[in-house]
C-alpha cells in the first residue's frame, strides 16, 4: 500500500506491506501539496501529481526514488488525473487546460 503523508509542510509517501502493516519504505516527494497517487499495473512505479495549481507529475520507484518528472510549464493550472495504460507501457495525464 502507498500512503500519502504530510509532515512539517512536506509531502511523503509511505510504502507498507499489508500482511502485517510493516513500513517498507518512506520518502519525501517533490510536490508542494500532493494531490493524488496511483500504482502502476505491475507495482514497479507510483505516479503522483501536485495540487491543481501546480503543473507537476512525478514517477517514483517504490524502492529507488524518483524515476521521471514532467513539469511542462509553471504558473498554470495543473494535472487533474493520471493513469497507466492497461499494459503499463504508457502514462496518460489530464490537465486542467
Amino acid at each position: 500500500m502507498a500512503l500519502a503523508e504530510r509532515d512539517n509542510c512536506k509531502d511523503f509517501i509511505g510504502i507498507y506491506y499489508c500482511g502485517d502493516w510493516k513500513l517498507m519504505n518512506h520518502f519525501q516527494v517533490e510536490t508542494h501539496d500532493l494531490h493524488d497517487l496511483k500504482w502502476s499495473n505491475d507495482d514497479s512505479a507510483i505516479i503522483c501529481w501536485d495540487n491543481p495549481t501546480e503543473c507537476r507529475l512525478l514517477v517514483y520507484s517504490p524502492t529507488q526514488g524518483l524515476i521521471a518528472k514532467h513539469e511542462p510549464y509553471s504558473a498554470a493550472l495543473g494535472y487533474r488525473n493520471a493513469n497507466f495504460s492497461p499494459n503499463g507501457s504508457f502514462l496518460v495525464a489530464g490537465a486542467c487546460d
